[in-house]
């Protein structure tokens, strides 16, 4: 899950993601697949014109289509990498788009990478975050059961009752920064190129400006 806050590129991380994926999951004879899921908005306006713009051949599927009652999961199966954009619209378990989706991602390659992007993870409990996870555990209690978490139901249980902390699955799962987080690591030295260009944030530049409220 990349969470990082609003503005900080998370389409292009999403981009590049994909980009790599494809290339390294290619071999002859075989050609890797990846999907988008994102707001009807968003697929012509940004994602269609983004994929092409970085050459990636990659199908999109809004989520309101997915969120239809005859969506055809099983044509949305066969994919290396699935990507999901605004992922905090699948926070809620009983909608028609999450059981489409969790259908998507079980289906078909067990190995698929899924990869949650979203700037709101947590809008009204801390189990908008346990559905969302859960797409990434493909629906399975004990996913994470290698990291010390035997069933993430109980888990999120104790965080709601702050029994425990949720450190290790975080660290475990997700990326999340803020705007200053990236302006330290620039100024420690690090280069964020995109499209070729050395991109840095603009410096603010404050003027006062006076009117008359009756007058306005």
């Amino acid at each position: 899950m990349v969470a990082d806050a609003v503005g900080l590129g998370k389409t292009f991380i999403g981009l590049r993601l994909i980009e790599h994926y494809l290339q390294s999951d290619r071999r002859p004879g075989y050609v890797p697949r990846a999907l988008v899921v994102c707001p009807a908005q968003l697929r012509d306006l940004v994602w269609r014109k983004k994929l092409d713009e970085f050459g990636l051949k990659t199908d999109i599927v809004s989520q309101e289509e997915m969120g239809r009652k005859n969506f055809e999961g099983t044509r949305y199966s066969r994919y290396d990498i699935v990507v999901v954009d605004e992922s905090h619209n699948f926070r809620n378990s009983g909608t028609n788009r999450y059981e489409n989706l969790m259908r998507l991602v079980g289906a078909g390659k067990r190995d698929k990478r899924i990869v949650l992007l979203t700037a709101t993870p947590i809008n009204n409990s801390i189990y908008d975050l346990y559905h969302q996870i859960m797409l990434m555990a493909r629906n399975q209690e004990r996913y994470y059961q290698g990291w010390g978490i035997s069933n993430l139901k109980g888990y999120f249980q104790a965080l709601s009752q702050r029994r425990i902390e949720i450190t290790d699955l975080i660290f475990e799962t997700m990326v999340r920064r803020s705007r200053q987080d990236v302006i330290k690591r620039q100024q420690a030295g690090e280069i964020i190129m995109i499209a070729g260009k050395d991109i840095k944030f603009r410096k603010r530049q404050l003027e006062q400006f006076i009117y008359n409220f009756e007058d306005s």
